[in-house]
Formats: C-alpha cells, structure tokens, sequence
C-alpha cells in the first residue's frame, strides 16, 4: 500500500487574476487573465520544481527550472504577498532561501540569500501580518530566529536576535489582536509565549509559563471569542488549555481538565463561530470537548476525532471514533447533535477490532463536504457527504485495481484540486466538482506511469 501521510507539500497557494502569457499553441503568445495555482511537481526530467496551473492541461507547465536539469528545487510552503506568491527552494547554489514569483520565469527571483553561499536559511512558516511578511531562518551567525520581509533584499531583515546562542526556534505564527504570537525559547526560559509587533523593543515574552529553563511549549494556538488559547505545560498540571489577552496577568490556564499533574493531551483544535473544539483526556480517556462562548467547558461526546473542517452554519465534519472505528462524524456542538453520520467501512478485521474507513482532508465544496475514504472494497477514494447518510457517497473509484489516495486538497474556481493514482499514470493533478463525470485528470505531467508528485 502506497504511504499517504509524509507526501510533499502541492496546492498551496492560489494567485488570483494572473496574467499568463504563452498558453496558446507553439506559433501564438496569448495573454489571459485567470487564477492560477501553484505547485510543487517533477516532468519526470527536471525534479521536483516549480509549476503552475490554471485547471487545464495546457495550461500547467514549469514556471522556472529554478535548480537546473535533475537536481529538485522543492519548492513548498507557498503564500500570496504583495501580488506574488512567496516561497523557499533550493537553486544549486545558495541553499534553501526565501523566493518570489509573479508566475513567470523573469518574475522568479531570490529574494535574499539569508545564509550566504551554500547554507540553508530554511525559511519556514510564513505567514502576512502588517503588510511584511514573517517567517523563521537561520542565517550564518545568529540560528533560527524572527524574520520579515517586505520582498526586497534589503528590506528582509531579523527582527531580533531572541536568543543569543544557537536560536530562538520561533514557530506557531498567529495574529491576535494585531500582534504576532509565537513560541520562541531565549537564554534565560525555555519555549514560551512570546508576542512581537514587527520591531526590536516591541519583540518580548508575554509569560513565563513554566518558570526558568523548563519549558511551558505554547502550542496549537487559536484565536477564540476575543482571546488566544493554547495548550502549555507550567510544569505543575501538565499539558492543560491555556488562555492569553495578550498580558502577563492574563494568560492563565483556563482548566485543569485531567486533574492534577497528569496532562489532559489536548489536540485537534479547531474553531467555529460558536465554540472551540478540541480532544482530551480527563483522566477517563480520549474525548472530544466544547468550550462555548459563554467560557462553559464540557465534554460533549466519547468519540475522538481528527482531520475536521467546520462550514458556513459551523456544523463540525470529523472522523471519529467509538464503536465502529474511525468514521466520518458530524456535530452541531451539542452532545445530541454529535453523531457518526456513516460507518463506511462496516464490520470487523481479523484481529477482531472494528474497520476503519479513515476519513480525512476534508474541503468544503459549495453545499457538499469532500474528504477521502476506504470502504474495505475500493481502498483509499474521493468521498462526498452532504451530512446525512443518504448523502454520503464514493464520488469516483479513480483507481478500479486498488485506492487511488487523494492527497492535498485545495479549492479554485469551484473545483476542488488533488493528487491522485488511477493505476496507470501515477500520481498526477486531478480536479472534481464533487460529480464523477466532473472528476478528471488535469495533466499527466510526468508522462506514462511516474509520478508528478512525490508519493513516498
């Protein structure tokens, strides 16, 4: 069975309105204006470099062979700035740096060359936040540390050497409250909430959750109701939800879910407009939790859940589990409204443990939630839900001789983008509008049965 769950990063980034030229036959240039995605794909030739589309087989080609001939530029973590689309690659030369695109080979450029020569500056997370773009690199004598940009070379500067030897590591980017929150470790605390408002003197840590050098690890941050909460350990109850208003009074542990020392293991947060969801134990095992807003926390269902999406109304779509494996669950918030909408994959394996369907990458599509899904018959395939059992459904067996294990969904022009193997060409770019007749291959990019994207 093919791995799914380490693939390489693809649809990440959707420039809208682009102007394209050369999409027309060899003997025309013609310029269209139409939005177009990027991603990360190898003609089998070249590596893995940049790519762009706009739906169309003809109209996904390489953008720019940024690391020449077979070696992989790996082009990822793509986001849309100032009209371009940032990301960091690898071109031969200057090790991994942060790059921009206007989606033309001229308009593809380095934007600095943070760690000079060969070293990797590994820009990571970035993220748009007061109109400079912010993210985490290491240059030749600092470590990791707070970076921004306003996408020029000399505009692309640290914001502040948080700690003075070997890096501050900072990572979990959220805006709240027009501020940017982090985790970042200096040399006098471990990892910590930290707060920066794009300067020196305005970069600080908010509390010192776990005192000293311990670390109280800030993580999975969300913004809710008028605050930040987060999962932290102050070293005394263990990992427990945690909430900030930006000071140092007021980030306190919002409940010590699993009494005492023991840790609560939250994880799988996410928000809606009326309540914080998340996992956790509070002593009596894995559960999914509400926190509404009115600040109530309750423990509305047994089951636990991963990979969830909320829509419009925030009706929660989740695979669960309980009694029948992890299926695909819906909930409205309300212990009563939390049900399993489908047991997909029915029945038990030979171990004597229900099967499980594993639904996940759940995407919104108009009226329609798409997610993937084996029924114990097809393997791994496109699955579609309106919220009722009747409304659940294989959309297409993409791959008749086994899954074809969509990965990396993304939405343009009302369509829903993802790799996929039909068993004869690889993995390539696929797209649906939720029919089977709308399900087709975009490009066989690497021709014949390799694969565009990487499936290891």
């Amino acid at each position: 069975m093919k791995k799914f769950f380490q693939m390489m990063p693809m649809l990440l980034a959707v420039l809208l309105s682009l102007t394209l030229q050369g999409c027309g036959d060899s003997d025309t240039t013609t310029t269209t204006s139409r939005d177009v995605m990027f991603l990360s794909l190898t003609n089998g030739s070249d590596g893995y470099e940049l790519v762009k589309t706009d739906g169309t087989a003809s109209g996904t080609m390489m953008v720019s062979d940024l690391n020449p001939g077979a070696p992989n530029s790996m082009p990822r973590d793509f986001i849309s700035y100032k009209g371009e689309i940032y990301f960091h690659a690898i071109d031969g030369s200057n090790g991994d740096e942060i790059w921009k695109t206007d989606g033309t080979a001229t308009g593809t450029e380095m934007v600095k060359n943070i760690w000079t020569g060969y070293g990797n500056s590994d820009p990571r997370e970035l993220i748009v936040y007061n109109g400079e773009l912010y993210f985490r690199a290491s240059n030749d004598t600092d470590g990791s540390e707070l970076w921004k940009s306003d996408g020029t070379a000399a505009g692309t500067v640290m914001v502040k050497d948080i700690k003075s030897i070997g890096g501050s590591s900072p990572a979990n980017f959220t805006v709240y409250n027009n501020l940017l929150y982090f985790r970042a470790t200096d040399d006098s605390h471990g990892y910590e909430l930290w707060v920066t408002d794009g300067t020196d003197t305005g970069t600080h840590m908010v509390k010192d959750i776990a005192n000293g050098t311990l670390h109280g690890y800030p993580i999975d941050m969300k913004v809710f109701n008028g605050l930040l909460y987060f999962r932290a350990d102050d070293g005394i109850h263990g990992y427990e939800l945690w909430q900030s208003d930006g000071t140092t009074d007021g980030t306190v542990m919002t409940a010590d879910i699993n009494n005492g020392s023991a840790s609560a293991n939250l994880g799988n947060f996410r928000t809606t407009a009326n309540g914080l969801y998340f996992t956790a134990d509070d002593g009596s095992g894995q559960a999914f939790w509400k926190l509404d807003l009115s600040g109530f926390l309750s423990r509305i269902s047994a089951a636990t859940f991963t990979d969830s999406i909320a829509d419009d109304n925030g009706i929660l779509y989740f695979g669960g589990e309980l009694n029948d494996g992890r299926e695909l669950w819906i909930s409205d918030g309300t212990a009563a409204g939390t049900t399993q909408i489908m047991d997909i994959y029915p029945g038990v394996g030979t171990s004597g443990a229900p099967n499980s369907s594993y639904p996940r990458e759940f995407t919104l599509l108009n009226n329609l939630v798409l997610f993937t899904a084996n029924d114990g018959t097809n393997g791994t395939e496109l699955w579609k839900t309106d919220g009722t059992e009747a409304g659940t459904a294989m959309v297409k067996d993409i791959n008749p001789a086994g899954g074809s294990y969509p990965f990396e969904f993304e939405v343009l022009n009302n369509e829903v983008y993802f790799s996929a193997n039909d068993g004869t060409h690889g993995y390539e770019l696929w797209k649906t509008d939720g029919t089977e007749a709308g399900t087709v291959m975009v490009s066989d990019f690497n021709p014949g049965s390799g694969d565009s994207f990487s499936a290891d």
